[in-house]
């Protein structure tokens, strides 16, 4: 078709997005953002900052189940710190 899949991509996500995200896309200047990676790194500097990155990446690095807390309530738990840093950039092997 001659479509790559990033011009797709940057196509739809206008429909996935929902209100303080939409007003900061369409206020972006035309064609500064041409590839779906520059999308993703723009997103994440905009609603994840350093700061809450940074937070993130050291609970899930110092995670440790609590006291009283079964195993699979601490996994449940580790798993929803993972979900919400999907871009920390911690080894797998590491998080294991």
């Amino acid at each position: 078709m001659g479509v790559s899949s990033d011009a797709i991509r940057l196509m739809l996500f206008p429909f996935f997005i929902i209100k303080k995200a939409k007003i900061w896309f369409y206020s972006l200047p035309k064609k500064t953002i041409v590839t779906w990676d520059e999308m993703a790194s723009a997103l994440l500097v905009k609603y994840l900052p350093p700061t809450k990155k940074a937070k993130l990446r050291s609970d899930i690095m110092n995670f440790s189940q609590l006291d009283d807390e079964s195993i699979h309530d601490a996994w449940e738990r580790y798993k929803v710190l993972l979900n919400k840093a999907s871009n920390n950039r911690i080894p797998p092997w590491l998080k294991i």
